[in-house]
């Protein structure tokens, strides 16, 4: 413990001695704690924890995509109906829902008016995440 003691003061007497360094020295080490942090924080919230769903690992995302000739490829909901059929046809589902984002919208109750999204759900869109 001695020995120990003796190496900590003379580190402290050297970093002192040479304050450049020590400076550059404890940034670094301080950027590099900062950004291992941040990546473990991004990881940890985007692969290791499970979303907040009953079943997570059960859902898919199924997207139907349309494209006219010379167009932009432009993303679709499969009708009301054909849900509906695809439900009754199949055992392997226990939901069957889509969603589509539409546009931005203002919504004017308040003195400030308020940009919104809207998402335009089915029937079963809810019930699937368990809401």
């Amino acid at each position: 413990m001695q020995a120990f003691t003796q190496d900590i003061r003379y580190g402290l007497r050297l970093l002192t001695k040479q304050r450049g360094f020590a400076l550059v020295a404890i940034l670094t080490i301080a950027l590099g704690i900062g950004a291992s942090t941040a990546i473990f924080s991004v990881i940890d919230a985007a692969l290791l924890r499970p979303l907040p769903f009953p079943n997570p690992e059960q859902l898919v995302n199924v997207s139907l995509e349309e494209q006219a000739p010379n167009q932009k490829p432009r993303r679709t909901l499969p009708s009301v109906t054909d849900l509906r059929a695809w439900r009754a046809s199949s055992r392997v589902f226990s939901h069957l829902a889509s969603s589509r984002s539409i546009f931005p919208a203002r919504v004017l109750e308040n003195p400030e008016p308020e940009r919104v999204a809207i998402e335009e759900i089915t029937e079963d869109y809810l019930g699937m995440y368990g809401v």
